[in-house]
């Protein structure tokens, strides 16, 4: 449950986050949407990019789960456009060293090897502090979510090593509304700060080159972060539904690139949420410019019924066809993903213009 995410019980499981994501830029433009599947103890996400015209398939992360709900493992993949075979990109590797500390360990390369890990300590909660994985950028969709806004969440110290450099994070606890915390890089560069909270959840995050404040609705659930440092500024507004549910996202500011604006869409089990059954590249023929498929694995003869649902749940287009026979999706159907489902398994199909 989503609920999970906002700190509200003090375990080191995995969350389940929405199931679907939209990322939409100047009120207008797609640049990103973000897919959870499952089967038993594995998550999928695939993170469909802009390239050109259309969107497609750059990366997918699997998440292991064990027995009780702690990742395991996770697996990166990716490529840099269309026509790219996928690459194991990296794989990061957890374990639980004593509640409540965690170790994670990043593996490049064939044979694997080790370019860094980081060890965390006193942590209490840890829904919501999805950023501790270090999983940004990659499929799974880091930056939609409000992190590290409880205390618990910081934990006291922080130690790594990335990439062969070091670096160590401590938070002083000291009496009254304030911590003081010390970042230090390869044990010559170093920051001090403050963290102000209440009750637990984050005030603000004040250091040289960073400040973050924080607001909340009457549930104690983040609905706005500012963050400001010498040469940008962003303001992220969090909206949940009736359920306690985060369903969207925005975000606006400045950077190095100029003014932006940025706004996430997120859904819940809308659509087929499990893909344990895939409808593949050996089953399916689909030509994306055209709308055209055929289930080229069906016998001659054979009934199939195909519903078509579009990322909020919805049948937008219903069909049927005999064996190999072609179907065609209507061109009234506006460009963009959906989900094709048949009795042989469920797919994405991406609409052309």
């Amino acid at each position: 449950m989503l609920s999970l995410i906002f700190g509200q019980a003090p375990s080191l499981a995995w969350v389940e986050l929405a199931d679907t994501v939209y990322g939409i830029a100047n009120a207008q433009d797609t640049f990103g949407v973000w897919i959870q599947s499952r089967s038993g103890n594995v998550r999928r996400f695939d993170r469909y990019r802009r390239g050109g015209d259309s969107l497609f398939l750059a990366f997918y992360d699997s998440v292991y789960l064990d027995g009780s709900g702690r990742v395991q493992r996770l697996r990166r993949y990716g490529r840099g456009n269309p026509d790219d075979p996928f690459e194991l990109l990296n794989e990061v590797r957890f374990s639980y060293l004593g509640s409540p500390a965690l170790r994670i360990d990043v593996v490049q390369g064939n044979p694997p090897q080790s370019v860094g890990y980081t060890l965390c300590y006193g942590l209490t909660i840890f829904e919501g502090s999805i950023g501790w994985l270090g999983l940004e950028g990659g499929a799974i969709p880091t930056e939609v979510y409000p992190v590290q806004y409880h205390i618990g969440q910081w934990g006291d110290s922080v130690v790594g090593l990335v990439l062969f450099f070091p670096f160590k994070i401590a938070r002083w606890a000291r009496p009254g509304a304030c911590d003081t915390f010390i970042v230090e890089f390869s044990g010559f560069s170093e920051e001090r700060g403050k963290i102000c909270h209440t009750n637990g959840r984050i005030d603000s995050a004040i250091s040289a080159a960073l400040r973050t404040y924080y607001s909340y609705n009457a549930n104690d659930r983040p609905i706005r972060i500012v963050s400001v440092d010498t040469s940008a500024s962003d303001t992220t507004f969090y909206t949940y539904d009736s359920q306690g549910q985060l369903i969207e996202t925005r975000q606006s500011g400045v950077d190095t690139s100029g003014p932006y604006q940025r706004r996430y869409l997120l859904r819940y089990r809308g659509v087929p949420g499990s893909l344990a059954s895939v409808l593949g590249g050996d089953c399916l023929f689909w030509d994306a410019s055209q709308r055209r498929g055929a289930l080229t694995c069906k016998s001659a003869g054979t009934f199939t019924a195909l519903r078509l649902y579009d990322l909020q749940g919805r049948i937008v287009w219903q069909g049927s066809v005999r064996g190999g026979e072609t179907f065609e999706v209507p061109l009234s159907l506006p460009p963009g993903l959906y989900y094709l489902h048949t009795d042989a398994g469920t797919t994405r199909l991406y609409l052309m213009p």
